[in-house]
């Protein structure tokens, strides 16, 4: 663009004022500042986070499918489908288990505090403990976000 193509400083500075009846200027009120540091990247939204009530509901309901007392279907908004494969495995193992060794009590576990932590924006890792007498057993998940919901992408119980 060449110096002569340019406008006037004059009409530039009357382009960003507009005269009023009394003769006086104001800024006009419809233009915006535009940076020239080039265009901004859009900060990453953050999903929102997962309460701890559904996270220990969770853990507490992947405890009941290994005993046997829920479905794995019951999960399944919640679950991928290689968790709900691993879920299914353990669970036909310790049914088995169960049959050899003539063991029909019925454990009931009350969780703990979870405790949980987001590693990256988008991934949360947590953990909770369930009381079980005679024993404690540790729930660990990792859920990620993705499609619009947090899902359980990993799930142990250890």
């Amino acid at each position: 663009m060449s110096p002569a193509s340019l406008p006037a400083p004059s009409s530039i500075l009357d382009d960003l004022e507009e005269e009023r009846d009394d003769g006086r200027f104001t800024p006009r009120r419809d233009l915006r500042v535009v940076s020239d540091a080039g265009p901004r990247r859009a900060e990453p939204k953050l999903p929102p986070l997962l309460d701890t009530q559904t996270i220990r509901c969770l853990a507490l309901a992947a405890f009941e499918v290994l005993e046997g007392v829920r479905a794995v279907a019951q999960l399944g908004a919640w679950i991928t489908p290689p968790v709900a494969e691993v879920l299914s495995e353990r669970r036909a193992l310790r049914t088995e288990r169960r049959s050899i060794l003539h063991d029909d009590r019925r454990v009931v576990a009350q969780p703990g505090p979870v405790h949980a932590q987001m590693p990256r924006p988008g991934i949360i890792e947590a953990t909770v403990i369930l009381h079980a007498k005679p024993r404690a057993v540790a729930v660990s998940i990792r859920f990620e976000h993705s499609g619009g919901r947090w899902r359980a992408t990993e799930l142990v119980v250890l």
